[in-house]
């Protein structure tokens, strides 16, 4: 959302949305959202970094 300018998930993100639903829910979470949404953005970063090495060994550039 926040590096592609979407707000695809915005519904999922909303106070009460499904983000804090399953961060809420059983079993407990020890960590808040907020860090929650840092980790997952650190993975999706890695992601990124990764596909683009993909993209250049396939493409040899």
């Amino acid at each position: 959302m926040r590096v592609l300018g979407t707000e695809h998930a915005s519904r999922y993100l909303a106070p009460g949305g499904l983000w804090h639903q399953w961060t809420e829910g059983p079993p407990r979470r020890l960590w808040d959202p907020e860090g929650s949404r840092q980790v997952v953005a650190q993975l999706c970063s890695f992601a990124s970094e990764c596909a683009a090495l993909f993209a250049v060994l396939q493409t040899g550039r």
